[in-house]
């Protein structure tokens, strides 16, 4: 008998599955395997207590020969996803129908309620909070998560009607079927290529989002999000300045040619944010019938964005703005942080301090050459892969480069605030993963602000 849960991952994810697992009825049995210490585990104790009939594994090799026929299925958290190959091959040779899965996939098998799905390179996490929060607006007990604060199998156990995610490549490369009401990919950029190998695999496991969901939310200025997708279901279009279904404009955001909410009404800055919220709008259509609900106005006129994107950390004596953009962890992001703080930046006679650095993850930093060229006055580099960032930047840009040998955001921070001016902006994207020197992007976005705001104190 095929009873055997796997989860493989004791992390967030990880722990949501096995939490999930042992309330549902019948109660399903499983074995937890992680490669970490059991003091790295921040869910070891937990599980002892809980749940002391679970056992947890390190390695794969440990599990009884025996109960490999045994496995019903595989679920693999984000951050171990490299693992499901691993496991593909191993099961196609002792137990070929286990299903290898994401704790979206057996979301799904359970959810009983509309799901608004929403991925992409960048934007994801705005999106999914401002969806959630105009549904709430509107009287529906709306719960956002995901890839994004709850997992989402924890999204199950609240009193909920609708549920908003936010889903990540490693995640639907490993859901077969999301029968979401309204998803979207809001855009495509090189991300994680040292996972998917190339831009293609990574677009593929993206717009898996769209399988089976009925309504389809596509931004027509962003082809690659959705131009090798197959999908059969209602397109709801997102166009610039044109006739869509919702369009984005100079003066605002329009629903078939009503305006819904003007620009200057929002406190998001930038064309990108603009897109953001009309992205907001089409998702929630599906469910909400008057969009112009002056309840979901104000909403959308007091949302600021979330903590570490584009955030204003302070505006100095001399008047430099610090602006907060850890959740820049790709060169696409620092390309939208960049694109939509630079015309602003302009206008007050300033230009950017751009910092760049950290984990690369193979990605090619001469993309945001164009941007870096027309917005920003010099460019700050530091972490592991300052000197790979400089080598792609040197032959196509002509802004000064400074490069910070040692990995040390301090110095980093001084050598900014000597090149800034009045009216500039020390925007801190640095378009990389943050591990080589932060625990993760909050670590990072916190320690920039903590830092900033003791130097601009102490002097």
């Amino acid at each position: 008998m095929k009873d055997l849960n796997i989860v493989l991952g004791l992390g967030k994810t990880g722990w949501s599955v096995v939490r999930f697992l042992r309330q549902k009825q019948p109660l399903e049995r499983c074995i937890v395997i992680d490669s970490r210490e059991d003091a790295k585990l921040v869910y070891f104790n937990s599980l002892k207590h809980n749940y002391p009939e679970v056992t947890l594994l390190h390695q794969a090799s440990e599990l009884d020969s025996d109960l490999w026929p045994k496995i019903k299925r595989v679920i693999v958290s984000p951050g171990v996803a490299s693992a499901a190959y691993w496991w593909r091959e191993k099961l196609s040779s002792v137990n070929s129908d286990a299903a290898i899965i994401s704790d979206i996939q057996l979301f799904n098998d359970h959810a009983t309620h509309p799901v608004i799905a929403v991925t992409g390179s960048n934007g994801k996490s705005t999106v999914t909070t401002l969806a959630a929060k105009m549904l709430q607006a509107a009287g529906y007990n709306a719960v956002a998560g995901g890839n994004l604060g709850t997992p989402a199998l924890d999204l199950l156990n609240k009193d909920a009607d609708c549920y908003v995610l936010e889903l990540s490549s490693f995640q639907l490369e490993l859901t077969s079927r999301l029968e979401a009401l309204a998803a979207t990919v809001l855009n495509i950029s090189p991300d994680h290529l040292d996972y998917h190998h190339t831009l293609a695999n990574y677009t593929q496991a993206k717009q898996r989002i769209f399988r089976h969901c009925k309504y389809a939310v596509i931004n027509s200025d962003q082809p690659d999000s959705y131009k090798a997708a197959s999908f059969s279901a209602e397109v709801k279009f997102i166009t610039f300045g044109q006739n869509g279904d919702f369009s984005v404009r100079e003066d605002g955001i329009y629903a078939n040619n009503k305006l819904l909410i003007k620009a200057s009404q929002l406190q998001l800055r930038g064309r990108h944010n603009l897109l953001n919220v009309a992205t907001s709008y089409a998702l929630i259509s599906p469910l909400i019938k008057h969009l112009d609900d002056p309840k979901i106005k104000r909403v959308v006129e007091h949302f600021e964005g979330l903590e570490h994107r584009v955030e204003l950390v302070l505006r100095d004596q001399s008047g430099v703005e610090w602006i907060n953009d850890s959740k820049g962890t790709n060169v696409g992001a620092t390309l939208a942080a960049i694109e939509g703080l630079g015309a602003a930046t302009l206008a007050r006679g300033g230009k950017i301090v751009l910092l760049l650095g950290g984990l690369g993850k193979d990605a090619d930093f001469s993309d945001l050459a164009g941007a870096i060229n027309t917005y920003v006055k010099a460019v700050v580099l530091f972490g592991r892969d300052a000197v790979k960032i400089k080598q792609d930047l040197m032959d196509k840009i002509k802004t000064p480069m400074h490069l910070i040998d040692e990995n040390n955001l301090q110095a980093a921070l001084d050598q900014a605030k000597a090149l800034a001016v009045a009216g500039d902006a020390v925007l801190f994207s640095p378009a990389c993963a943050s591990f080589d020197m932060f625990k993760n992007f909050e670590d990072r976005g916190q320690q920039f602000k903590a830092l900033v705001k003791n130097m601009i104190k102490s002097n």
